[in-house]
């Protein structure tokens, strides 16, 4: 599954998540090609930004996950949201794949790439 983190409160650049890029919030292209994957079964959006919060509404299919305020900060590390969304959820994932909405021009074939490439290489070691 995909796991988005955008949380606001961004000091270098304001709102940057939200920021508008041809129209849209910038974590809009995130979400948008994370939908189109084919690798990707479940897409996850971490945040504690209302605005993303109102607005992911308009992707039923992202489970919006409310980020708490420990998780929040600015010394807040990703590997940190994402320990916490693995221990709240209790499942066992093949693969967690971290999208950050900071990089609009990705789109859901360097996705599905960057995950087949990964896979392959995971079976390349097995085989060794």
């Amino acid at each position: 599954f995909g796991l988005i983190i955008a949380r606001a409160g961004s000091k270098r650049l304001k709102n940057k998540n939200t920021l508008r890029l041809l129209g849209k919030p910038l974590f809009y292209y995130t979400v948008n090609e994370a939908l189109k994957s084919k690798y990707l079964d479940k897409v996850y959006l971490s945040t504690n930004d209302n605005k993303i919060i109102s607005k992911i509404k308009n992707f039923p299919s992202v489970k919006l996950i409310k980020r708490e305020k420990k998780f929040s900060k600015d010394e807040t590390k990703a590997e940190e949201v994402i320990l916490d969304f693995v221990k709240k959820y209790k499942k066992i994932f093949d693969i967690i794949f971290l999208l950050q909405p900071t990089s609009p021009l990705r789109k859901n074939f360097d996705i599905d790439n960057s995950i087949k490439k990964m896979v392959d290489n995971i079976n390349i070691r097995k085989d060794e």
